[in-house]
């Protein structure tokens, strides 16, 4: 289940308060916990308004659009002297992620990890305008552990649909994340 706006900022409140700039960063742009937490002045340019970056897990070249909501979170970091010097350069992934999973449970969304909120974002980013050729950009994930590559994003009745090929099948499936979108497209 694709969470909502009110219920991903709800499970940041309930967070430490340390990590919730973390949290709201993947909320509005998708990136994974340790693409955040790697985040480096220079992958920032609030004036063009991007993050432009390789992640660490696909090692993807990446652009991604700052909305307002991101670049208000963007703006309130402590920007560090040196360019290549992350924002979080004393944060651990292992540390967040377990207190996202505690943060989840305290809201009441038992099941839910820091992954719904790069869920989130697919939807956020889609209903904000962004075009969903340059979602699928970021959003393509590789799942090394199972060779499952995200292959294709569909529109279906106002449904984005996420087409995933198992390399060890040679078949596409559907996954179970869908976007919903609201509005026309």
């Amino acid at each position: 289940m694709i969470l909502e706006e009110s219920n991903v900022l709800r499970i940041t409140d309930h967070a430490q308060a340390k990590y919730r700039s973390i949290c709201l960063i993947a909320i509005y742009s998708g990136l994974r916990l340790a693409d955040i937490v790697s985040l480096c002045p220079k992958e920032v340019d609030l004036k063009e308004g991007w993050i432009r970056k390789y992640q660490g897990k696909t090692r993807n070249w990446v652009e991604i659009p700052i909305c307002q909501k991101l670049k208000d979170v963007l703006s309130l970091l402590i920007w560090p002297i040196e360019k290549n010097q992350s924002f979080f350069h004393v944060a651990k992934t292992k540390a967040i992620s377990t207190e996202i999973l505690r943060a989840c449970k305290r809201a009441g969304y038992q099941g839910h990890s820091f992954k719904s909120f790069c869920h989130f974002a697919g939807t956020f980013l889609v209903n904000a305008g962004v075009p969903i050729e340059i979602i699928k950009d970021f959003l393509t994930t590789v799942d090394t552990c199972s060779q499952i590559v995200l292959y294709e994003v569909h529109i279906v009745s106002n449904v984005l649909v996420v087409v995933v090929v198992d390399l060890h099948a040679n078949r596409a499936m559907l996954t179970g994340t869908t976007y919903y979108i609201k509005g026309n497209l």
